[in-house]
């Protein structure tokens, strides 16, 4: 079996390493262990083709527990991070690709309890005054 989690979320080849069913499971997961019954997260995804079968998939996983879904469509990765913590939502998924391996997909989650950044890495350094 193929690793499927990465640095910034469940990454694979889509209908090949990472199939609808495990993002129906990714939304199960996240409605029960980051959001319960009545709560909502917003989805978001970029334009290629596969986008619109995983943010299906993750609804159907999400709304199966109780959970409302905000599906925004197709948005820049940076502003599903701020929907999620500017709006009322527990959470927010992204269905999104890296831009070097064009057939591989990504589905990157973040509780809205986070930083905005939906990555831990830094790449700048803290400013220093003199």
């Amino acid at each position: 079996m193929p690793r499927l989690f990465g640095t910034d979320g469940i990454r694979g080849v889509a209908n090949v390493d990472l199939k609808p069913s495990t993002a129906f499971a990714l939304g199960r997961a996240t409605a029960h262990r980051l959001v319960g019954p009545g709560g909502a997260i917003v989805l978001g995804q970029d334009t290629r083709r596969s986008g619109d079968m995983f943010v299906a998939a993750i609804a159907a996983g999400a709304t199966s527990l109780g959970v409302d879904v905000h599906v925004v469509g197709v948005v820049p990765t940076p502003a599903l991070a701020f929907l999620t913590a500017a709006g009322d939502f527990a959470a927010g998924i992204m269905v999104s690709a890296p831009c070097r391996r064009p057939p591989s997909r990504t589905l990157r989650r973040r509780a809205s309890s986070q930083p905005r950044s939906w990555s831990r890495r830094r790449t700048t350094r803290p400013r220093t005054t003199a």
